[in-house]
């Protein structure tokens, strides 16, 4: 589905990183584990929900650039792109390729096609920045996200998938490019 024509797709001003953590949580919140869930998993949410909120500028101190979509001035969707070169260690990906992390489009706006115009377009800069490849993390908690991706092409790269929590499964996708 094409993005509406009114929404804008533009790197975020570092005056707007706060609001995209609150973003980014907010359209998170639906995945965050109740009280049946294991210790281990609300855990790891809990420092996984700390670091969307609070984590933003420390990627970008890091070299990553954090990408909105906004729609007369009020932000839609964000999600954090690292360049090739980029320390990504973190994430769990080589320097050399490109990669994404926390792709989040608020839950009133979804089904326009923010999430997909929001990868295209870290997708183009890891083409036009001559990456062999790129990677991504995702849950099978977001499945419309993680069947986006394998429409995209993505293939499942289990050798950098991670654990946070014994029941909780985070795993890798890559993308030629």
């Amino acid at each position: 589905m094409p993005m509406p024509p009114d929404v804008i797709i533009r790197d975020a001003r570092r005056d707007e990183l706060d609001a995209v953590g609150a973003l980014t949580a907010e359209a998170y919140e639906e995945y965050m584990p109740d009280d049946s869930a294991s210790e281990e998993r609300r855990r790891s949410f809990a420092e996984y929900r700390e670091d969307m909120r609070h984590g933003v500028e420390e990627r970008v101190d890091r070299g990553a650039v954090v990408i909105v979509a906004e729609r007369n001035g009020r932000l839609l969707g964000a999600v954090t792109y690292y360049a090739p070169g980029v320390d990504k260690s973190e994430e769990g990906w080589p320097p050399e390729i490109a990669a994404m992390r926390l792709l989040a489009v608020l839950p009133s706006e979804r089904g326009q096609g923010i999430g997909r115009g929001l990868t295209d377009e870290t997708l183009g800069r890891g083409r036009s920045a001559a990456a062999p490849s790129f990677g991504l993390h995702t849950t099978d908690l977001m499945a419309i996200a993680r069947d986006m991706y394998e429409r995209t092409g993505f293939v499942r790269v289990p050798e950098n998938d991670f654990w946070p929590a014994p029941d909780l499964l985070v795993a890798a996708y890559r993308l030629d490019l």
